[in-house]
């Protein structure tokens, strides 16, 4: 797996295996509260890799010796304990739940609410990483669910935060998988329309709605607008209906329409930003 010539590449193979096996048996152990991918998790990579080193260069380091790193490097590591925290919580409701999973099949009337958070739906299977959800999956990677077990798929604030192509093509591919004839997919996104349009008009009823979601260094409209097209690089694809409706329509839904924000899905506090779309599995 590591090219082994001479002591420096050796080293480096130990640092990286029991800083990774570090991690591995960290998050099996107890995975950490994580909210969704993108959100800071609380590992002991950099650590770890610090003990490891100082085991190498001898007593005199000690153990709490810390690797100083930042910018990119830093930047790389956090998002590496991200997706190993992700992996491990995954793969630990695919072997734990392997029975429950089985259970589905056969449904046809499941209603799945994808990035739920901690905000659970009476009556769906609310499905995220975070530790409230009922199924603790990993969304960017194939679903464990049967064909045809689901009625109804919903996401709200969601789809924005996944890559494209790649990740949101993978989930609409899924949710028309899991879909049944005639189901729905509903998504609720940031609508890029009505942003660029109060930016454009300087809509200060729409600034004010938009003032609890931003930092508080947003001082200026160029400085939210940014902040809501990356969100500190959560937010990688923005959407308006025409994007949106053509997304779907390519993976194979039929007759999407915008709808207006419902109180049995959407939170009242995004409606001024939110674009609601509905579509049909065929």
């Amino acid at each position: 797996m590591f090219h082994r010539g001479g002591l420096r590449a050796r080293v480096s193979e130990r640092l990286v295996f029991y800083g990774l096996f570090g991690v591995f048996a960290e998050a099996a152990r107890e995975p950490p509260a994580a909210a969704s991918p993108g959100h800071e998790l609380r590992l002991l990579f950099v650590g770890r890799l610090s003990e490891a080193k100082g085991a190498h260069r001898g007593p005199s380091v000690g153990r709490h010796h810390h690797i100083a790193m930042s910018g990119p490097v830093a930047a790389a590591l956090r998002h590496l304990k991200l997706e190993l925290v992700v992996w491990a919580v995954h793969t630990r409701t695919l072997i734990k739940r392997r029975g429950d999973l089985k259970a589905l099949a056969g449904h046809g009337d499941l209603r799945l609410h994808l990035g739920c958070g901690d905000r659970l739906k009476a009556g769906w299977v609310n499905i995220d990483i975070h530790p409230a959800a009922d199924l603790r999956l990993d969304l960017r990677r194939p679903w464990p669910l049967p064909d045809g077990c689901a009625c109804e798929v919903y996401a709200e604030h969601l789809f924005e935060h996944l890559a494209r192509p790649g990740e949101a093509d993978h989930l609409l591919r899924e949710a028309r998988r899991v879909l049944r004839t005639g189901g729905t997919l509903r998504l609720s996104v940031p609508d890029l329309a009505r942003h660029v349009g109060a930016y454009v008009a300087r809509n200060a009823e729409f600034r004010a709605a938009f003032a609890p979601f931003v930092p508080a260094e947003a001082v200026t409209w160029g400085d939210a607008l940014n902040h809501h097209f990356r969100q500190n690089g959560e937010h990688l694809y923005v959407y308006d209906a025409e994007t949106l409706e053509a997304r779907l329509r390519a993976a194979g839904f039929v007759e999407p329409r915008v709808v207006p924000s419902s109180r049995d899905y959407e939170q009242p506090a995004r409606d001024f930003e939110s674009l609601v779309m509905v579509a049909r599995n065929p």
